[in-house]
């Protein structure tokens, strides 16, 4: 428990890799809720450079 709340298992596993992709996924969220167009736009920039670099 850290101030009330459950710390979530990934957090305490010491895996530094699986850590980080927790965090960026945790961002990720978090920007999908709060604004969607930037996250539209990202989708849309990251599928144009995937085509381009095929």
């Amino acid at each position: 428990m850290w101030r009330g709340r459950e710390v979530p298992e990934i957090l305490l596993s010491g895996d530094h890799k699986k850590i980080a992709d927790w965090k960026l996924e945790q961002r990720l969220e978090r920007t999908r809720a709060s604004r969607p167009d930037l996250m539209e736009r990202f989708m849309t920039d990251l599928e144009r450079s995937s085509k381009e670099n095929s």
